[in-house]
This record gives structure tokens, sequence and C-alpha cells, in this order.
């Protein structure tokens, strides 16, 4: 049997359950609606973003993380804006926990039913939290700037990195190569591919940077160093 209590005092689950919620209910909108109150335990897209970065240290180490369901809904009645499902689905996927879907699949539209296959199958491992880039617009929601996965694969290891811009408007998003275990050595180069954009691009010598991360957005990007003697892959959707 594979035991997943929801709701319950975390400490409480430690040796007793297989999984746990560790997130507020997921909705169909960006913060609680239509309550006329703000509070980070009421449903909302925002309130689980937060709450399963928050408690990502805790993923394999307690238990399997559940950051409850994903929802890409899309109708006019609740309406999140493909930049904020590509966030709400980048977290979920990168979490390496639990990943569901909530939608009834025949109704999405065309491009939320291909951002739900781009997420499977999920991710055996659960990915670190990152501090917030310094340089860049503050977090008014107090949430996790970034995550970052470390990966092996034939050509050598390699970073799965989600970079997070929380702030009402389009800012840029760096992280620091030091943080992944990411430094280039004598003769390489780093190269990134960004997921959602299949967008190719070069590191710098210390950080990678996403130029643009639209508003509630998120930047989901390979970072692989590949020497200077023969090609390597840098990644598709």
């Amino acid at each position: 049997a594979f035991l997943m209590g929801c709701s319950c005092p975390l400490a409480s689950a430690v040796g007793h359950l297989d999984a746990a919620r560790v997130s507020a209910d997921t909705g169909m909108h960006w913060r609680p609606f239509p309550l006329p109150w703000d509070k980070t335990n009421l449903p909302s897209a925002r309130n689980m973003i937060c709450s399963t970065l928050a408690r990502q240290p805790l993923h394999r180490h307690w238990f399997v993380n559940n950051p409850d369901c994903v929802m890409l809904h899309a109708k006019s009645d609740a309406p999140l804006a493909e930049k904020q499902a590509q966030a709400l689905a980048s977290v979920a996927a990168l979490s390496g926990g639990l990943l569901f879907l909530s939608d009834d699949l025949s109704t999405l539209p065309g491009a939320r039913l291909d951002l739900a296959r781009r997420i499977f199958p999920p991710l055996l491992r659960g990915g670190a939290p990152l501090p917030i880039s310094p340089g860049f617009s503050p977090d008014p929601e107090d949430m996790a700037d970034g995550i970052s996965q470390h990966c092996s694969s034939p050509e050598g290891d390699w970073a799965l990195v989600g970079l997070f811009n929380w702030s009402g408007r389009g800012d840029a998003r760096a992280v620091a190569l030091d943080l992944i275990k990411s430094e280039p050595k004598d003769g390489q180069v780093v190269h990134a591919f960004e997921f959602w954009s299949s967008t190719p691009s070069r590191g710098w010598a210390s950080s990678v940077c996403v130029p643009l991360v639209a508003p509630r957005g998120a930047a989901v990007v390979a970072i692989r160093r590949r020497p200077a003697s023969h090609p390597v892959y840098l990644g598709s959707d």
C-alpha cells in the first residue's frame, strides 16, 4: 500500500505516510477568488506555488511531497494566464513530487493540453530551491526565486533550473553557476536551452541569464558545459 496524507500535521506524518500534501489547495485564479481577503492557506495558484517551494527541502527526506494537482483551466471564469499556467506546471514538475492533473482533458484548449503533455513523465528527484538573484526586482509574493536539479546523462552532468519572476512586470532572471555546480572548466563553454520557448543561449563566465521572464512566469533552463573538442546535445521541448 502507498499511503498519502492530505492536510495532516507534517511532522506527524514522518514514518507513517509515504507521501503528504505540502501545499495549500491550488486554484483556477492566481490569488484567492472570490473571497474578499487574501490568506496564504486559501485555494489559489500562488498559494500552491509558495507552499511547494517553501517545503521542497522535505521531499524524499520526510516523505514524498505532493504539491497538489496542476490545474490548467483556461475558461473565462478562471482567467489563469498562459505564463502563470506555465509557472504552475514548472514548479510542480521541478519539485519532483507526485504529479496530478485535475482538469477534464477533453475540455482543455490545444495549447494547454500541450503544456500538460510536456511536464510528463515526472522527474524522479526534486530540485533544490535557489536564493533570490541580486539586482532584479524584489519578490512581492515572498517566494523562492528558483529551483535547481542536478542531472546526469551519457555526455556528463548538467543542471535543470527553473527561474521564476513573481513580480507584476516582465524582468530578467539569472542563476550563478557556482550555485548549481556548473562552473566551466578549462576549454569549456556553458550552453543554456530554455524549455518553454525552445531558445538556446550561451552562458557567461559566472552565470546564465534569461533576459525576460513574463510577470508571474517561469523559465526552465537546461545548462550544460560543452568541451571544446566535440558537440553536445542541448535540449528539446
